[in-house]
């Protein structure tokens, strides 16, 4: 049986990337993939002066999973609002 493969996204203000609260959110995403027997590939850190800023790394992120359809990745893990949210690929089925 195949590992199922997790990225996790999160935006941070580059004043706050030395926080605690930061690395504990960090570390998090490991715990998640750890609790749920996933195999975390990247975390994807949008590093922000301003909330104008492009998010560059969402967009990278959603190129290289989202819409690339080769991609292996299944799970996308979002820290948001004090949580994680969960994001699952879509399975495709053919009908016979």
């Amino acid at each position: 049986m195949k590992k199922v493969k997790a990225v996790g996204y999160v935006s941070v203000k580059k004043e706050n990337i030395h926080s605690l609260k930061h690395k504990s959110v960090l570390i998090g995403f490991k715990k998640v993939c750890k609790e749920n027997n996933w195999q975390l590939v990247k975390i994807y850190e949008e590093k922000r002066s301003s909330p104008m800023e492009p998010k560059t790394e969402m967009i990278k992120m959603l190129q290289e999973v989202s819409l690339n359809q080769d991609s292996d990745i299944d799970i996308l893990i979002s820290y948001a609002n004090g949580e994680y949210i969960v994001t699952q690929r879509p399975t495709k089925i053919k009908l016979r």
